[in-house]
């Protein structure tokens, strides 16, 4: 690879060069939700190659709450593997003071289960086992429990997985919070128990492919306060992963994959013994090649780059090769990761963007998607950068595209609020996949599925080498899409293609139907993928099955195309056969695929040869908009159509079941330019099919374009100094979803800085009290702008007061018994007004006491037994916490995964 760094990039740091000292950061959380409707229009389907390396991804079981993850079979059978995220061992203990979550609600699970002490159970029953997900034919089963055979939940969406799609599914076991328990989990005098629960779970779920072991770390730190043996670990977990391999063999189950998740630092990968490992049964080293960097960090690094700039730098090259050249370790057995999410960080002074350099301040609350520091990317595509089949990705909001060519590594910036933000995008993750292929690896995987809308993993096939089975979306854009600082097409083709098919060559078949006549000659082909430098010395077809008997079917080898005749006396109904096509290349290596070859009896097979339609179309032209198919069957004059036309808001104002589909001209888009595609569906009588698409490209006018008109609302009418003031547009436009927006504040004539990173959402930090100035300007899609001020009035902050937690009501409701029965009665207890929730007796009434809901607005302090829920906020040694979801027991701090800070308390 061709590391040289362009001297745009050498000059980059004068061009990001750092604003003002009052310039206000780019903080607080964005509840920026997963839509699963834009799978519909970015992720395409690919065709079947187990001559390629695979795809994998991790599920969490948490996204689907608050995150808006919608469970998909269609979209996770996309994937090769999916490994369902994260289960842990019974007694494990705090391993991150700050990550207590799924501690709890394993503890929770193995009281509800009565498991013991090793044994595997679920970090939260509910999501994992009980949760009706819409869509997956789930219904209410009140005697679930740990390992009943048909789950609901996350379980039950794996078991439907895997049986319906055919997709690999698995467990992932410990994780970054819950590895406290593993170093003695493999001992000699644990270990049975810990690996005769896997081997129960697998033998309770048949559908369950792989077991994945997310150990972090063994033999070395991981959470802080995680218990390890740096002289026994790698011992322990070689003898228990072959004890694991042994036992899974014995119960018939050879073909459950064992992986496990490695770090990638070579102090992580030594601890561990990874070469140990695999001539102990492991099948996969995912590795973890992400979280490079962060805000534990020194100094400004990539999250998730490919190669090291210096020999102090991290990087998936550096950890790969080490395993392979120093190690030893099959390339087969490594799996590269991707990111589907970022690490953030507020830059001081200047950044260089070739190589990186530069310095950053932690932030306990930088900018992120419901974590700090983190920015998802669904959140990514739709406020940091521009997502278009005809051009190439750029930053938005403020935001620009960098890639940084020594580390082949990309990451946006603002210059304005300072946030550095580290992500894999579809160019990386491309280039990542040839990397795959050019090292001959095992596969590439993600953490994780959740976020993804499709773009991630259709760059990561595309990169493997995968032919489109089904496009809604041409990546070609969004792959070649390098930044600002790299100037040349030809660079970032260099930086991005790392692939150059120098690989061994394959062979692959395709299946085939076709008519079948009396006497007829049937042609087989196979194409060769990859490397053309190496001659094929010789081809080989043979007949593996066929639903007439081998004996009735006759090949005529003739090399890559071939031909085969069937014995016509044996033919009564369709025939089926299936192919195998072997070739040995000149220096003699051999690759072989199948294929199956259907020919229909008395029937025929549509054929579509063409699409008539316009190539261009001029909104306002007055013309007609419409895709005609020419088809054609020699037994069937009533073929029947069906269309279909993306975008999907692409109205047509004709029935979708014709030979021709009429777009409805005077609903589309005005804008500069876009494609339609219609793509047809022709059915015969008998039920077999022809597929053909056609594009028309769409150009805007501009005359007939509508001015867009500028409004937002402002979240708080009471603002006062360290709020921080929250805006929202709600402009209107014929394209509002495609409106470009721009935030000013002005105080006393002073510019104040403008978080805008959010698209439609906006905000900015009160340092001090007067009128300011709000100006929001709206641009559409033709460069047509407007413009709309609101002052905003912030005033000085006052001091807490005393709350009283006291309702002054209270009195004029019956007071508390504790002999009575209530069941729906109101009550006054203690100075607070209570409504029991259902039947109870003998049960005083307090703030956090279950049968009884609090009716009295007072202002409540923290308490360890209240349940919160998302959005809930309480005072806690005087601050105001915010809390992200569902918890209990969870104390608010600045490191905590649950709370945020949100100001000052409201009481003293």
């Amino acid at each position: 690879m061709n590391k040289k760094i362009s001297a745009l990039s050498m000059a980059i740091a004068v061009a990001l060069a750092s604003t003002t000292a009052s310039a206000s950061i780019a903080t607080g959380l964005s509840n920026f939700k997963i839509d699963h409707a834009k799978t519909d229009v970015y992720s395409n389907s690919y065709k079947v190659n187990k001559e390629l390396p695979e795809v994998t991804a991790y599920l969490s079981n948490w996204t689907h709450y608050q995150q808006g993850y919608v469970a998909d079979l269609d979209e996770l059978s996309k994937y090769d593997t999916v490994l369902l995220s994260f289960f842990g061992l019974c007694g494990t203990k705090v391993g991150d003071p700050s990550v207590t979550g799924g501690i709890n609600g394993l503890a929770t699970s193995c009281a509800q289960f009565g498991l013991k002490k090793f044994e595997l159970s679920s970090t939260d029953s509910y999501a994992d086992l009980e949760k009706q997900f819409p869509g997956m034919g789930m219904s209410w089963q009140p005697d679930l429990t740990w390992k009943s055979p048909t789950p609901n939940g996350l379980l039950g969406v794996m078991k439907k997985l895997h049986e319906e799609k055919g997709t690999r599914v698995g467990i992932s076991i410990f994780g970054w919070s819950l590895s406290n328990i593993a170093s003695d989990a493999v001992k000699p005098e644990n270990r049975a128990v810990f690996l005769n629960s896997l081997i129960d779970f697998v033998r309770a779920y048949p559908f369950i492919g792989q077991l994945d072991i997310d150990w972090e770390y063994p033999g070395i730190q991981g959470a802080p306060e995680n218990v390890f043996d740096p002289v026994n670990d790698a011992k322990n977990y070689r003898e228990f992963i072959a004890e694991l391999r042994t036992e899974l063999d014995k119960m018939g189950r050879n073909d459950v994959v064992i992986g496990i998740a490695s770090g990638a630092p070579h102090d992580k990968i030594d601890a561990a013994k990874l070469k140990d490992l695999v001539e102990a049964g492991v099948d996969n080293i995912h590795l973890m090649t992400y979280d490079f960097f962060g805000q534990w960090d020194t100094t400004l690094n990539h999250h998730t780059n490919l190669y090291s700039s210096d020999d102090s730098k991290w990087s998936a090259d550096k950890a790969i090769q080490y395993m392979i050249q120093d190690l030893g370790i099959p390339s087969k057995n490594i799996q590269l990761g991707y990111a589907n999410y970022s690490r953030n960080a507020i830059v001081e002074a200047d950044i260089q963007a070739s190589p990186l350099r530069g310095d950053f301040r932690p932030v306990h609350n930088t900018a992120g998607t419901f974590e700090a520091a983190v920015t998802s990317v669904n959140d990514l595509f739709e406020n940091f950068v521009t997502v278009s089949q005809t051009e190439k990705m750029e930053g938005k909001n403020g935001y620009k595209l960098y890639t940084d060519a020594v580390s082949n590594a990309d990451f946006v910036y603002n210059e304005s609020n300072k946030l550095f933000v580290s992500i894999d995008t579809p160019r990386s993750v491309f280039a990542k996949a040839q990397y795959v292929n050019k090292h001959n690896l095992g596969g590439i995987f993600t953490w994780m599925a959740d976020h993804d809308e499709g773009l991630m993993l259709n760059a990561a096939r595309e990169g493997l080498g995968y032919e489109v089975k089904e496009q809604v979306f041409n990546m070609e854009q969004l792959i070649n899409s390098c930044g600002v600082n790299i100037t040349s097409d030809a660079e970032c083709k260099e930086l991005t293609n790392l692939f150059d098919g120098n690989k061994a060559p394959s062979v692959s078949a395709s299946d085939k139907q076709a008519q079948y006549v009396k006497g007829g000659v049937y042609d087989l082909s196979a194409l060769i993928n990859g490397s053309t430098d190496v001659a094929v010395k010789h081809v080989t077809w043979t007949l593996e099955k066929s639903s007439i008997g081998n004996e009735n079917i006759a090949i005529t080898d003739k090399g890559l195309k071939s031909v085969f005749t069937v014995n016509h006396n044996a033919v009564s109904d369709h025939v089926v056969a299936t192919f195998n096509v072997e070739v040995t290349f000149a220096n003699n290596t051999k690759s072989s695929d199948t294929m199956t070859y259907t020919l229909k009896v008395n029937e025929t097979i549509p054929e579509i040869e063409s699409i008539s339609h316009r190539n261009t179309y001029k909104i306002g032209s007055g013309e007609e908009l419409a895709f005609t198919a020419n088809a054609s069957d020699d037994l069937d004059r009533n073929l029947a159509y069906s269309w279909k036309v993306t975008p999907k808001d692409i109205a047509i104002t004709s029935d979708a079941e014709r030979v021709t589909v009429l777009v409805d001209t005077n609903e589309l888009p005005n804008k500069p330019e876009y494609n339609v595609q219609a793509e047809v569906t022709v059915t015969n009588k008998f039920g077999n099919t022809d597929i053909m698409s056609a594009t028309t490209t769409v150009i805007g006018n501009p005359d007939m374009n509508a001015a867009p008109t500028a409004m937002f609302t402002v979240k708080s009418e009471v603002l006062e100094v360290g709020d921080i003031v929250e805006m929202t547009s709600i402009s209107t436009d014929e394209l509002p979803k495609e409106l470009s927006l721009n935030w000013q504040v002005t105080l006393n004539g002073g510019n104040i800085a403008v978080d805008q990173s959010r698209g439609h959402d906006a905000s900015f930090d009160t340092d001090v009290a007067g009128s300011y100035s709000v100006t929001l300007t709206a641009i559409d899609v033709f460069g047509i702008s407007s413009t709309k001020t609101k002052l905003i009035e912030v005033s000085e902050r006052l001091t807490p007061q005393e709350c009283e937690v006291k309702d002054d009501n209270a009195d004029s409701y019956p007071q508390w018994n504790a002999t009575t029965i209530y069941t729906t009665e109101t009550v006054g207890h203690n100075g607070l007004v209570y409504t029991a929730k259902w039947w109870t007796q003998g049960n005083e009434p307090t703030p956090t006491a279950e049968m009884w809901k609090l009716e009295s607005e007072v202002e409540l302090p923290w308490s360890v037994e209240a349940v919160y829920h998302g959005g809930d906020q309480v005072d806690y040694e005087g601050k105001r916490w915010e809390a992200k979801w569902w918890t209990q027991g969870s104390k608010p701090s600045e490191s905590s995964d649950v709370w945020f800070f949100v100001g000052e308390a409201i009481c003293k």
